[in-house]
């Protein structure tokens, strides 16, 4: 830009707007002739004012805040309703390490067997189902299709029965 920037007027109408708290640094540069935000911003802070609008007045910001603070206190005094947490499964008789990080192939199963860091730990390796990192078996363990996430079944051999033959759904439902 050619000549000053910053005259007399433009500051006087650039602390008369952020007086008003409603516009944001790029609002008040349009309004100021086609200034940048950062033009705005690098001014306001030469000149220690603060900006708090972005197109909601003070009155509206502080409603709603209260509104926000009611609202926590009302939920404060319900009670929570715990959530039961079942134990994970316990490792299956076919779960052996069939191959370590440096064997595995883009189509096997990438399931852990063991603990990081000692003897015998690798990787499932049977052939993963399409569009997943593990097999049909560890799928079935790892993943929850969105039709049983609800499902009120306790009986999780049932559950995980279905999840086996579910696993197409998770894979043409992009999960």
């Amino acid at each position: 830009m050619s000549g000053k920037v910053w005259t007399d007027d433009r500051v006087e109408k650039l602390k008369e707007l952020a007086h008003d708290g409603i516009f944001s640094a790029t609002q008040i540069g349009v309004r100021l002739g086609g200034l940048t935000r950062n033009q705005v911003l690098g001014k306001c802070d030469r000149m220690g004012i603060k900006l708090t609008g972005g197109g909601v007045p003070s009155a509206v910001r502080s409603r709603n805040t209260k509104l926000q603070h009611q609202k926590r206190k009302a939920a404060a005094g319900k009670p929570i309703t715990p959530i039961a947490v079942e134990p994970l499964p316990l490792p299956r008789a076919d779960d052996i390490a069939r191959k370590t990080l440096a064997d595995l192939e883009p189509n096997d199963c990438k399931f852990p067997i063991g603990h990081l860091g000692e003897p015998g730990f690798g990787f499932c390796a049977l052939e993963s189902v399409l569009g997943l990192p593990y097999c049909a078996g560890h799928a079935a363990r790892c993943f929850v299709a969105p039709n049983h996430m609800k499902s009120q079944s306790k009986d999780t051999s049932v559950l995980s029965a279905r999840l086996v033959r579910d696993t197409s759904d998770l894979v043409s439902a992009g999960e």
